[in-house]
C-alpha cells in the first residue's frame, strides 16, 4: 500500500511519541482479555509505526490479522490515562481504523454496517422516516418536530430513536426541558446518524458526508445550543464535526446531564422526593468521561434527587473501567464485549443494587451483561430518574357543560 505522504498527520505525530514502555497494557480491558500482547495499545502504535515510517523494502503489510486487532477495541481511552507521553489514544485509533480500511482489508461485519448506515442514514437499519417514533409516548404539549426556529436543538440519536431501551431516556430529557418551559425542536427525518460508528469503523469519508449534512440541517433552526442524551453523539458534535468539517460550529454542544444540571440549578424545576430511597453508584461512560471530560455533571444532578444516596465507586472518573460495548466491539468480538461487561457489572454490583448511567449504550450493556451473569444489578439513566421526580401535570380542568 502506498501511503501519501501527508496522509494520517495526526497518526504519525501521536505515534512518534510511544517510547513502548507497555504502560497501556495494564488496564487496557481488550488485551486483558485476549492475553495477546497484539492486541495492547503499545503493539498496536509499534506496528503502525512500522507501516508508515519503514523503509519500503522492509515495510510490513497491512494484514487482515493485524486490522481485526486494530478492531478489537472498545476505544475506552484507558491506554491514555496510563500512558507518560500523553498520546492522544482515541483520536489514533479513528486514523488507524482508516488506515486499515484504505489499505483495502475488508470486514465483513464492518462492511455491513457502512453499507446500512450510507443507505438508511442511522445504525438500525430502519426506514429513517421512523426517527420520530419515540416521540409518541412522550406526552408532550408541543410536538418539536413542528417548530422550525429554536434557541435549543435536541439531537436524539439513533439508539434514542430507534431502540425499545434507549428511547425512554431521550423521552425523559424532552419531558425535563418541556417542564422548564423551554421550547426545543427536533430534525426529525432529516437527522441522519452523528457519523461516530462510521469514524470508528475507519470510513472516514462517508462520516464526513454525513456530518455536513447535519450541521446544514440544523443551521436553519438558528439554535444557540445543541443538546444529546447519548455521549458518542455528543462528543462527536463537540469534537469531531469542527476538526473534519474545517469550521467552527455556531452553537454549543452538552450533553444531557449538563443541560439539566443548569436547569435544576436554576430552580426551573422542583423535583419530587423519590418513591423509594434508593443508594446508587455511578458508571462513567467512557465517551462521557475519560473521552470527553464529563464527570461532575451527571454526579451532581444525582445528588439533586430527593431520597437518593450516592455511593461513589472506586473505579471511577477517568479510572472508571470500560463496559465493553464501545468502539464497534459489539459487532467486531461479541464474546469479549460480553466477558468485558460482565466483569464490570460484578464490580458496580458490590457498592449498590443500583448503578445510574448516562449513555445508551452503557445503561443496555449493563442491564445485559448482569442479568446473564447473574448478578444482582439495576441499570438505569440518570434523566430517566430524573423525570419521574417531576410533579405531575395537571390535568386541564373540564368546562362544564350548558343547561
Amino acid at each position: 500500500m502506498a501511503i501519501a505522504k501527508n496522509k494520517y498527520k495526526l497518526l504519525r505525530e501521536q505515534i512518534r511519541k510511544c517510547i513502548q514502555c507497555g504502560s497501556c497494557r495494564v488496564n487496557c480491558p481488550t488485551a486483558t482479555e485476549s492475553g495477546w500482547l497484539s492486541a495492547s495499545a503499545r503493539s498496536k502504535v509499534l506496528h503502525a509505526r512500522d507501516i508508515l515510517y519503514a523503509r519500503p523494502w522492509s515495510r510490513p503489510k497491512i494484514t487482515e490479522e493485524y486490522s481485526k486487532r486494530v478492531f478489537e477495541c472498545t476505544m475506552c481511552g484507558r491506554c491514555g490515562v496510563e500512558c507518560i507521553t500523553d498520546i492522544n489514544f482515541p483520536e489514533v485509533w479513528i486514523d488507524l481504523r482508516e488506515m486499515c480500511m484504505d489499505s483495502g482489508v475488508k470486514i465483513d461485519v464492518v462492511e455491513m454496517v457502512g453499507k446500512t448506515i450510507s443507505e438508511k442514514k442511522n445504525v438500525a437499519d430502519q426506514p429513517n422516516e421512523e426517527r420520530n417514533v419515540w416521540l409518541k409516548k412522550a406526552k408532550l404539549d408541543f410536538d418539536p418536530s413542528k417548530v422550525e426556529k429554536a434557541d435549543v436543538v435536541l439531537f436524539v440519536g439513533c439508539m434514542g430513536a430507534y431502540y425499545p431501551q434507549s428511547q425512554p431516556m431521550v423521552r425523559s430529557f424532552a419531558q425535563v426541558m418541556e417542564a422548564a418551559g423551554i421550547k426545543f425542536a427536533i430534525m426529525g427525518e432529516d437527522e441522519y446518524c452523528c457519523g461516530f460508528p462510521l469514524l470508528s469503523a475507519g470510513k472516514v469519508k462517508d462520516a464526513v458526508s454525513l456530518m455536513r449534512h447535519n450541521l446544514d440541517v440544523i443551521k436553519k433552526y438558528g439554535a444557540k445550543l445543541m443538546v444529546s442524551a447519548c455521549p458518542a453523539c455528543m462528543k462527536t458534535w463537540r469534537d469531531e464535526y469542527s476538526h473534519y468539517l474545517h469550521e467552527e460550529l455556531p452553537f454549543e454542544v452538552k450533553h444531557a446531564t449538563e443541560y439539566v444540571e443548569e436547569i435544576l440549578k436554576s430552580g426551573k424545576v422542583k423535583l419530587e422526593p423519590a418513591k423509594k430511597e434508593e443508594t446508587v453508584t455511578y458508571h462513567d461512560g467512557c465517551d462521557l468521561g475519560r473521552n470527553a471530560g464529563v464527570y461532575d455533571a451527571p454526579r451532581n444532578v444525582i445528588k439533586m434527587i430527593p431520597g437518593i444516596t450516592f455511593v461513589e465507586h472506586p473505579e471511577s472518573r477517568e479510572k472508571s473501567n470500560c463496559c465493553g460495548a464501545g468502539g464497534d466491539m459489539l459487532m467486531t468480538n461479541a464474546e469479549m464485549a460480553e466477558s468485558i461487561g460482565q466483569k464490570r457489572a460484578a464490580s458496580l454490583a458490590e457498592y449498590a443494587e443500583v448503578v445510574m448511567t448516562a449513555c445508551p449504550a452503557c445503561k443496555k450493556q449493563l442491564k445485559d451483561t448482569a442479568k446473564r451473569a447473574g448478578v444482582n444489578l439495576k441499570s438505569q439513566d440518570i434523566i430517566e430518574l430524573v423525570a419521574k421526580q417531576l410533579p405531575k401535570k395537571e390535568k386541564p380542568a373540564k368546562e362544564e357543560s350548558a343547561e
